[in-house]
C-alpha cells in the first residue's frame, strides 16, 4: 500500500514547490472529466544510482551574497543546503578563473614555473573557499569537484588565458600541468574542502572571449594516461582519493570512447562529464561503459530573464540527463546579483537573485525546479521503469526508503488527470495547466 504525497509549482508563482493539502483531485480513485495521461510506473525495472544534485560555486555569487547580513546569508544557504530546501550534496567549483570570477586568474600566474613553487589559492580563499565552507556548515555532507576553464596563460599555445588556445604538448608542460591539479586537491583538503574528483577540462571544444581552452581527445588522453594518474598515484596511492573525470564533454559523439577506451585509464577514470550534449552522444556513452559513472556538468545559462518559459527548459533538460543515464544534476549559477552579468559583459539566470543595494533575495523559479528534483530524490535511489505519455516529460525514482518519486508535467494551457498505475494501486492527480509536479509514493 503507498500512501501518496504531491507539490507543485506553476507559472502563477503561487505557492512554488508547495505541498497541496487540498485533496480535490487528487487521491485513489478519485474521478475527473479531463483529458487523462496515462502513466505506468514499474519499481522492478531499475537503472543507474543517482549520486546527487547541485549547483556551481563562483566569485560574482560570493559577492552577492556577501552584501547580505549574516543573518540573511544564513537563509539564503539553508534555502540551498538545508533540509528544508534543495539539500544540494554535490556541487561545483571552478580551478582557477571560470566566466563568472571577476576577472582571469589561475592559480599559478608566474611564467615558466614549471616546479610549481608559486602555486597558491590565496584568492580562493578569500571567495570560493568561504562560500563552500558556508556551504558545508548547513550541508557535512557535501560533496564538491573541480573543473578548469583554462590552465595559466603560460601554459597554452596562446599565451592567453582567453580567447581559446590549447594545452601546450610538451613533456615539461603536461607534467607541470599534473602537478597543478595534485597542488589544488592538497591545498583545498587543506582548507577542509576534500574534493570528490577532477574534471579535466571545461567545455573542451569552445574558444570564446571569456578563459576557455580547447582539448582534442588524444591530448586528454594523453595527460591523463602519461602525466595525471602517475602524479596522483605519487600523491595518494591506489585506489585514488580523488576521482578522475574526462570532459566536461559538449555535443561531441566519440569524444568520451577515445578518451576511456583506453585500458589504463579505464582503471582511474570513474566519471565521464557532459553537458549542452544531445541524449544520443550521452546515451552512447551509457551503454558502451557501464562501470564508469557520467555527471553531469552545467545547465543551459540562458539571458538572465528567469522566465518561466526557461525554467520549464530546465526541467525538460534534468530529465534528459537523468534518462540517459546520468547520475547527477548540476545547476549553473546558483545566486547572481540584480544586473545578473558575467564580468564579461552577458547576462545569464540564477536560481537566486540578490538585490546589493535593496538586499532583497529573489527566488527564481528555476530554484524551485531545482527544489522538485533534489529534495525529494536522496542519494542512493534508483531511476525507475515509467511508461506512458505526458505533456512535458516525466521519470521516475525509487528511494534507499523504498519510497516512489515521479516528476511529472503539464505544460499544456488546459488541466489535466495523470492516471498512475503503480503495484497493482491505481491513483488519479489533477494537474494544473503550465505547470511541474512532485508526487512521493510511500509505503504504509
Amino acid at each position: 500500500m503507498y500512501e501518496l504525497s504531491v507539490w507543485k509549482t506553476g507559472a502563477d508563482r503561487r505557492n512554488c514547490c508547495c505541498r497541496q493539502e487540498d485533496t480535490t483531485g487528487v487521491g485513489k480513485d478519485s474521478s475527473s472529466s479531463d483529458r487523462a495521461f496515462m502513466i505506468e510506473l514499474d519499481p522492478s525495472g531499475e537503472f543507474q544510482e543517482i549520486a546527487g544534485f547541485g549547483g556551481a560555486y563562483n566569485e560574482v555569487g560570493w559577492e552577492a551574497v556577501s552584501c547580505l547580513s549574516r543573518e540573511e546569508q544564513a537563509k539564503v544557504f539553508d534555502a540551498l543546503f538545508g533540509s528544508d530546501g534543495c539539500r544540494f550534496n554535490l556541487c561545483r567549483t571552478p580551478i582557477g578563473a571560470s566566466d563568472f570570477a571577476l576577472d582571469d586568474y589561475s592559480l599559478n600566474d608566474v611564467n615558466g614555473d614549471f616546479a610549481m613553487e608559486h602555486f597558491n589559492i590565496s584568492r580562493d580563499r578569500k571567495r570560493l573557499i568561504p562560500y563552500i565552507s558556508r556551504s558545508m556548515e548547513i550541508n557535512p555532507s557535501l560533496k564538491v569537484w573541480g573543473c578548469p576553464w583554462s590552465p595559466p596563460y603560460w601554459m597554452k599555445t596562446s599565451g592567453d588565458m582567453c580567447n581559446g588556445g590549447e594545452l601546450l604538448d610538451t613533456p615539461e608542460n603536461l607534467r607541470a600541468y599534473a602537478a597543478y591539479f595534485k597542488k589544488y586537491i592538497e591545498e583545498y583538503e587543506k582548507e577542509g574542502v576534500p574534493l570528490l574528483a577532477v574534471c579535466i577540462q571545461n567545455e573542451t571544444d569552445v574558444v570564446n572571449i571569456y578563459p576557455t581552452s580547447t582539448m582534442p581527445p588524444e591530448l586528454m588522453k594523453k595527460f591523463i594516461r602519461a602525466y595525471l594518474v602517475p602524479e596522483l598515484v605519487r600523491f595518494q596511492g591506489k585506489p585514488l582519493k580523488t576521482g578522475i573525470w574526462a570532459g566536461s564533454i559538449r555535443n561531441v559523439m566519440g569524444y568520451a570512447h577515445e578518451v576511456v577506451s583506453d585500458p589504463v585509464i579505464k582503471q582511474f577514470v570513474k566519471g565521464i562529464g557532459y553537458q549542452y550534449s544531445s541524449p544520443e552522444v550521452v546515451r552512447d556513452s551509457y551503454e558502451k561503459y557501464p562501470g564508469i559513472k557520467l555527471y553531469h556538468t552545467e545547465s543551459p545559462c540562458h539571458n538572465g530573464a528567469n522566465s518561466w518559459e526557461e525554467a520549464k527548459e530546465i526541467y525538460l533538460d534534468i530529465v534528459s540527463y537523468l534518462e540517459n543515464g546520468c547520475v547527477n544534476y548540476s545547476y549553473w549559477n546558483m545566486i547572481l546579483d540584480e544586473s545578473a552579468l558575467s564580468s564579461w559583459g552577458w547576462k545569464q539566470n540564477s536560481m537566486l537573485t540578490i538585490d546589493r543595494t535593496t538586499k532583497e533575495v529573489l527566488y527564481n523559479y528555476e530554484y524551485y525546479v531545482m527544489m522538485h528534483f533534489s529534495h525529494y530524490i536522496e542519494p542512493g535511489a534508483k531511476r525507475i521503469s515509467s511508461s506512458g505519455s505526458v505533456d512535458g516529460s516525466m521519470i521516475a525514482f525509487k528511494n534507499p526508503d523504498r519510497s516512489i518519486i515521479l516528476l511529472v508535467s503539464n505544460f499544456s494551457d488546459e488541466k489535466r488527470t495523470a492516471d498512475i498505475s503503480l503495484e497493482q494501486e491505481n491513483f488519479k492527480v489533477a494537474l494544473e495547466p503550465s505547470s511541474i509536479y512532485t508526487l512521493r509514493f510511500s509505503r504504509v
